[in-house]
């Protein structure tokens, strides 16, 4: 079972508490999968996320700086699963016009990745992303301290997720 998996259950309640079992997978529409190993067996397909309709890869504007050749291995596996893909670059309120950014981001809008830009302090185009998302099974993806929390927390008033300090080191 992977994120994201639409299941049947058979729900119980025993003394209070609610329990249940899986009783069926239903047929995945789609899934965001990695090659896995267990030391001394096979190679196996390791199910990230299935169901979904849309691949945000997030990247910070600045701090961390962006690592496009880790956006280059997101975009191969979103391409192979068919997966549609849409760049989200967050902490543009740090960027302070950064054309180096803009620049390295023509790139991708070049080859055809749709690329949204928003800011989670000040909220710039935050209602432009939600009306992306509306509707659609999105899967967030990006290295620690780029943004992803503060961003659903954006997204969606009193979600309340917790944010840490991203670390100069």
């Amino acid at each position: 079972i992977a994120i994201g998996d639409c299941v049947r259950f058979i729900s119980a309640t025993d003394a209070g508490q609610c329990r249940g079992m899986i009783t069926e997978i239903l047929p995945r529409l789609s899934k965001l999968s990695r090659p896995a190993t267990v030391p001394g067996q096979r190679v196996f397909e390791q199910v990230i996320v299935s169901n979904a309709d849309l691949v945000i890869p997030v990247f910070a504007a600045t701090n961390p700086p962006p690592k496009w050749g880790l956006l280059d291995r997101y975009l191969v596996t979103a391409e192979a699963a068919e997966l549609p893909v849409l760049i989200v670059i967050t902490k543009l309120d740090l960027a302070n016009g950064n054309r180096k950014l803009d620049a390295d981001l023509e790139t991708y809008r070049r080859i055809g990745y749709p690329i949204h830009k928003v800011s989670s302090v000040t909220g710039e185009d935050i209602e432009g992303l939600k009306e992306i998302l509306q509707g659609r099974m999105s899967v967030l993806i990006g290295k620690s301290g780029v943004g992803k929390t503060s961003l659903l927390n954006a997204i969606q008033p009193g979600l309340g997720l917790r944010v840490k300090e991203v670390s100069s080191g």
